[in-house]
């Protein structure tokens, strides 16, 4: 079986369509038609169909990509493992969530390599893009962050997608403000002490508490955040716990926020037959390592 036919016919599958697939794959759709008549008389099933919208998978065919897809990654990994010998490039490939402690660990990863030969990947989205990221192999470890309440929704959407997850972070949100702020002296502070104050979120951070903030500064670069804090003493973020460290960089402080109903967590995901390589490992030990110390010292 030619498993580049397979190849294309899960990317047909991804996207729904015969024009975009062969787009992405930057061949001629012709050749790809041919190369998936080809396929389904090769293995005497008939894997798409066609529909109003573009083509769907057949029942058969779902059962045959599912199988082949785990073909497919198992083959990649140990190409990756073996090719090249002692000499390959280690690769780390990471969609998640706008996490503060994201970069930390990438940084603690790029520290441990030294002069050794490495590519590593890191892309900040939303939930569902992270999921889609993952479970369709454009990247290998996925962070996913909800709402506890939508705990069971998001188990769900896993088990569905084939994807293992593992919970890293629990937590509630805090508030940052500046030193300077009136806020500072506070150890928890509540909506009503919020009042008069501007929230700064990034522009795709979506709404904390619609009914209560209504004053917003929205940025687009995320670099800009913790300046702005700390030289405004009438803004403040919610953002979960983060550590000292940051905090004193920049000359902020952390309060507690008094809504003990936004809990959140922070998961990682992967694949159900993805193998997690030396460098994955090291990365999720260091973003334990990291959440751990922060919710050491915010039980403090």
């Amino acid at each position: 079986m030619n498993l580049t036919y397979v190849k294309y016919a899960v990317e047909i599958s991804r996207y729904g369509s015969f024009g975009k697939a062969a787009d992405n794959l930057l061949i001629a759709q012709p050749n790809l038609s041919r190369a998936i008549k080809e396929l389904e008389s090769e293995v005497g099933i008939t894997i798409f169909e066609r529909t109003a919208t573009g083509v769907r998978s057949t029942p058969d065919g779902k059962v045959f990509l599912t199988r082949m897809k785990d073909i497919l990654d198992r083959t990649e990994q140990l190409e990756n493992r073996y090719k090249g010998g002692n000499n390959r490039k280690k690769r780390l490939s990471v969609c998640s969530a706008d996490t503060r402690y994201l970069i930390a660990a990438v940084s603690d990863i790029i520290d441990s390599l030294r002069e050794e030969k490495a590519d590593i990947y890191v892309n900040v989205a939303d939930p569902p893009y992270v999921l889609r990221a993952v479970a369709s192999s454009r990247y290998n470890i996925g962070i996913v962050r909800y709402n506890t309440g939508n705990e069971h929704y998001f188990h769900s959407l896993f088990r569905k997608e084939s994807l293992e997850y593992e919970e890293v972070f629990e937590f509630r949100y805090n508030v940052i403000v500046g030193k300077d702020s009136p806020l500072a002296s506070l150890q928890k502070v509540s909506d009503s002490d919020l009042k008069g104050f501007s929230e700064i979120i990034t522009a795709d951070q979506g709404i904390f508490n619609d009914s209560v903030h209504t004053d917003r500064i929205y940025l687009y670069d995320p670099a800009e955040h913790p300046k702005l804090l700390a030289s405004d003493s009438s803004t403040y973020s919610m953002i979960e716990p983060v550590v000292q460290e940051k905090l004193d960089r920049y000359g902020l402080v952390q309060l507690r926020y008094d809504d003990s109903s936004m809990c959140y967590k922070d998961v990682f995901i992967y694949r159900s037959n993805y193998i997690l390589t030396d460098m994955d490992k090291k990365f999720i030990s260091a973003v334990k390592r990291i959440c751990d110390s922060i919710k050491k010292r915010n039980e403090e």
